[in-house]
């Protein structure tokens, strides 16, 4: 009898020990998965952010081939209309925004803005950090003293600032 209880024991804790070994498998299995799609999701987002430079200097012409004309905003300069940039819907960072190229006289593109309406600029520093490391932190004092967040890399500036309700990375070509 001792033996049959003995025997059922071990069978019993056999059996308990390969059901944890089997749902901690699966269970790291979902993790890894969810581990994997995090880094996938974070290079995306530092590639769109690395991308954001891609248009300085380029023709609106040529962005508009690739992206389509986005929403024009047209003003009248010397008497003339003019595009002085063009805004499209994104997303970056995991969050809604508006891209907005900025362009000059010559129809090129001068600088990138991306705004996050209500989201705090510490929401995407992190992400931002990762690619450009730390930035230089100054004060605005037109916009109630609140932090400027600003890098130099491979010959542009970029700025992160809060304005209002929004959290604005801006990038352009650095001054020689």
């Amino acid at each position: 009898m001792n033996k049959r209880k003995i025997v059922a024991s071990i069978l019993t804790t056999s059996l308990l020990v390969t059901s944890l070994v089997g749902c901690v498998g699966s269970n790291n299995k979902a993790n890894t998965s969810s581990n994997d799609s995090k880094v996938q999701e974070s290079v995306e987002n530092q590639s769109d952010f690395n991308d954001l430079r891609t248009y300085v200097g380029k023709t609106y012409n040529e962005v508009s081939e690739n992206k389509g004309t986005g929403n024009e905003n047209i003003e009248e300069v010397a008497g003339k209309k003019v595009i002085v940039s063009s805004s499209y819907s994104t997303r970056m960072f995991n969050y809604n925004a508006n891209l907005i190229l900025e362009l000059d006289d010559s129809k090129n593109i001068s600088a990138v803005s991306v705004h996050f309406k209500g989201i705090e600029p510490e929401n995407i520093l992190e992400n931002i950090k990762k690619v450009l490391g730390e930035p230089k932190i100054s004060k605005d004092k037109e916009n109630g003293d609140s932090k400027v967040y600003s890098w130099e890399k491979d010959g542009y500036q970029y700025k992160l600032s809060q304005v209002g309700e929004e959290t604005i990375i801006t990038v352009n070509k650095s001054a020689i």
